[in-house]
């Protein structure tokens, strides 16, 4: 059980954006106080992860939607930050990916 810790994700380990943005649970994900956080989420791993790693902003924004998905995760992360936090993430990224993504798959 020791072990599960490193199978979280950093973005899920450190205290960052997404528990500001969990903490809007509640909120219209549309809002624009949500998408910034959202946008602000995106422009660090941008900044700080390769390229290659993340690829563009639609295949992030997927990649944080199976992230939040996951079962497991979700449930770690919901018992630390409350039920829905993960679910509201999703949706949060979800919104983003189909109102200012171009990229088609």
């Amino acid at each position: 059980m020791e072990d599960w810790y490193s199978q979280i994700p950093e973005e899920m380990r450190t205290e960052d954006k997404f528990l500001k943005l969990a903490s809007h649970k509640g909120e219209d994900v549309a809002s624009e106080p949500v998408q910034s956080i959202v946008e602000e989420i995106i422009a660090h791993a941008q900044a700080t992860a390769p390229r290659l790693l993340i690829g563009g902003v639609e295949n992030y924004c997927r990649m944080m939607i199976d992230t939040y998905s996951n079962d497991y995760l979700s449930k770690v992360f919901d018992t630390k930050h409350g039920a829905g936090s993960s679910e509201y993430i999703v949706k949060a990224f979800q919104y983003y990916s189909e109102n200012n993504c171009t990229e088609k798959k």
